[in-house]
């Protein structure tokens, strides 16, 4: 069954119980046809992303513009620096202990081996 057109609607202005009935029955029609309401959902999930998309790239120029405006990085050198120092003290210290543990627990496997009897 075809879509409605606006023309059809125009008679629910002043809705009676029959342009009520009218109106379900056009609804009916197009929001029950699972092909059409896939189509209609997957069309406004391709805009979404679009719109999402266009957002995210106008708002990412704008930063950038206004960071060459302050002279570039240079501006959060400090900051950026103490977090990567942040970061590799604690892969660090993460690697050690890792390390740590994997020859505590070969210490241990070895101490638990029980030992032969003749």
């Amino acid at each position: 069954m075809p879509t409605p057109t606006p023309e059809e609607f125009t008679e629910f202005q002043n809705p009676s119980s029959a342009s009520v009935e009218r109106l379900i029955q056009a609804l009916d029609r197009t929001y029950h046809h699972m092909g059409n309401l896939m189509w209609r959902n997957f069309i406004a999930g391709l805009m979404y992303a679009f719109g999402a998309t266009i957002g995210f790239a106008i708002v990412l120029g704008a930063a950038a513009y206004i960071l060459r405006g302050l002279g570039g990085v240079s501006v959060f050198k400090p900051a950026i620096d103490k977090l990567d120092d942040l970061i590799i003290s604690h892969t660090q210290s993460v690697a050690n202990t890792t390390q740590e543990q994997a020859v505590n627990q070969i210490l241990n496997q070895t101490n638990k081996t029980p030992t032969p009897t003749p």
